[in-house]
């Protein structure tokens, strides 16, 4: 063989592969890890991304049943545990449990480079893996933005972490006219259904 030959294997072999992004999916509640399973098993099948789960919420209060345990028993590999809220009735136990999820989820993503971080709807887990996201500086990956629910709390957490994602993934189409309404670039919102309807059968 030439040794231009030689110097073409030596480049094609050399050939590098893309980066392996590590991308963090936050879960506080059954519900919502309910929906992002199936986005979940489409992350760790993908040969360039490390998966990386953070479980806080009332995944892990023993009143709401303490659901982190369904989670180990669908075998994922749980890479944070980070409590938030007490699951009494006091009214600073929202306030005192984003506190914590931000701090905790804010150090978890710093200790181990995560590259990006997903969360799902409206509730104060996935504000808390927002807002940790976006002052660690990694890139924002947002499920159902857009959505509405008239005149409840949650319109208020979900339009905050539209605002905070640089990427959007709505369910619908008009979903993803409201996000490009609050000022959203067209070219960062991709309508990708309700990724919960993949389970369906």
């Amino acid at each position: 063989m030439t040794k231009s030959g030689n110097k073409a294997t030596r480049q094609k072999g050399n050939k590098r592969r893309p980066k392996q992004r590590r991308i963090a999916v936050v879960t506080g509640t059954r519900a919502e890890y309910g929906l992002l399973r199936s986005t979940m098993t489409a992350l760790q099948q993908h040969s360039n991304v490390m998966l990386q789960l953070v479980v806080t919420g009332s995944h892990l209060l023993p009143k709401f049943g303490h659901t982190i345990d369904e989670i180990i028993a669908d075998g994922w590999r749980i890479d944070a545990r980070v409590p938030m809220q007490r699951g009494d009735d006091d009214p600073l136990d929202q306030a005192d449990a984003l506190a914590l999820g931000v701090t905790g989820i804010a150090k978890f993503l710093h200790d181990q480079k995560t590259d990006i971080v997903l969360v799902l709807g409206d509730r104060i887990e996935a504000m808390a893996g927002a807002l940790a996201a976006v002052t660690t500086g990694r890139v924002l990956a947002h499920i159902h933005g857009g959505d509405l629910a008239a005149g409840d709390f949650d319109d208020t957490l979900r339009h905050a972490t539209t605002k905070l994602a640089h990427l959007h993934f709505p369910a619908t189409r008009s979903a993803a006219r409201r996000i490009i309404r609050m000022g959203e670039a067209p070219a960062r919102v991709y309508v990708v259904g309700a990724p919960g309807l993949a389970r369906i059968s």
